[in-house]
């Protein structure tokens, strides 16, 4: 069949109006603007940064962000992030009308359909995010830091991850001197030692009154003096002896008539035996060569009260894993005391026989809690493979 001229130009023009029917938007189908916005643009956020300015130690400051589901469809809430260290998060709901809604909030997430969830938002419902800064968390010092809050959302492409700036100044109600922290240092568990304290008011803050104080036990004394601070609370921290060992921590509440605010001081101190040995307690020679001589040592350091412990050998033994008594191959030695320190040095003369010698050292002294103090010694024969 031949196609007239005619015929061709009709076609063209009904080609040309299907494809424009196809490509422009029906005069029906967007009368209340309610379509979906472009990927990426799915949750509205009307405001990402808060500057929280200058906060007093003790204050709790909060913020809300929102976000807002502009699509049609429901978008999920898979996980959120908080990078400060002194800054929560929680989240509650609002609907279209602005009408709070009980829903699940799942923190931590759990897994459902297929993938983490919180919670959810569905078209027109805002979440609310609100950040609490918690100043107690750190100690009463002044302190600055920048703030993040991320949330992620299904899906991915559409919603995506949203983030929340925020930055604040924590400024010290009372100032604590030296520091809220107080290291007394090391000392011997029968020795005392003293350090000053002092509490002054903060930047704008008024003087106050120091109605009670926690924490003192019987290892802790406060003495009051004069103050070096305008309006300030001076004290001296008397401390030891602890009759004990070890690690000491100890908090000191001081509550003040500023709105009932307590200043808390942290106390520490390493508290040691009267006897220390360095590295170990332990003569420890390695592989060496039995035909040969060789010797090791350690360091004793004395924190007793005694001026002079008098520190001697009683004696010094040792067998081989044959059951061989090998006590005349070695000499141990005390060199004399320098600033508070003996070097205890043992010598192997050479010759035993065996693939190891283990033994120890008897020590003596005056003070009462190491009257005798045994320490090991051992070596293995480099010779015997």
């Amino acid at each position: 069949m031949t196609v007239s001229k005619k015929d061709k130009l009709r076609f063209s023009l009904v080609a040309v109006f299907l494809t424009l029917a196809v490509m422009l938007p029906s005069c029906g189908g967007n009368r209340d603007g309610e379509d979906s916005p472009p990927p990426g643009q799915w949750l509205e956020v009307k405001e990402g940064y808060c500057d929280f300015g200058k906060v007093y130690h003790g204050d709790e400051p909060s913020h809300s962000f929102w976000i807002q589901n502009k699509s049609k469809q429901r978008v999920r809430l898979i996980g959120y992030r908080n990078a400060c260290s002194c800054a929560s998060v929680s989240l509650s709901l609002l609907d279209r009308k602005g009408k709070k809604i009980s829903r699940e909030i799942h923190d931590p997430p759990i897994r459902k359909e297929g993938s983490w969830l919180v919670t959810w938002l569905e078209p027109g419902d805002k979440l609310e995010v609100k950040v609490t800064v918690h100043t107690l968390l750190r100690s009463a010092a002044e302190h600055k830091e920048p703030g993040t809050t991320e949330l992620h959302f299904e899906p991915d492409t559409e919603a995506g991850i949203v983030r929340f700036g925020y930055k604040f100044h924590i400024m010290p109600r009372v100032r604590i001197l030296p520091t809220p922290s107080l290291d007394l240092g090391s000392l011997g568990k029968e020795q005392k030692t003293v350090s000053p304290l002092e509490l002054a008011p903060g930047e704008g803050i008024p003087s106050f009154k120091i109605t009670k104080i926690e924490g003192i036990d019987a290892f802790t004394k406060l003495e009051t003096i004069p103050s070096l601070e305008k309006n300030g609370h001076r004290y001296l921290i008397h401390f030891g002896p602890t009759h004990k060992a070890g690690s000491y921590q100890r908090i000191l509440a001081f509550h003040t008539d500023l709105d009932g605010y307590i200043a808390k001081v942290q106390v520490t101190a390493n508290i040691l035996p009267n006897l220390q040995f360095f590295p170990s307690k332990q003569l420890y020679f390695g592989q060496i060569p039995f035909s040969k001589k060789d010797q090791t040592y350690i360091t004793l350091i004395y924190n007793g009260l005694l001026d002079d412990p008098k520190l001697k050998i009683l004696e010094t033994r040792g067998k081989n894993d044959k059951g061989e008594d090998c006590s005349s191959f070695f000499e141990s030695r005390i060199a004399p005391p320098n600033d508070g320190r003996w070097t205890l040095t043992i010598r192997y003369k050479g010759g035993a026989s065996g693939r190891r010698i283990q033994g120890i050292v008897l020590l003596q002294s005056d003070d009462p809690d190491h009257k005798r103090s045994v320490v090991p010694f051992v070596l293995f024969n480099a010779e015997r493979r």
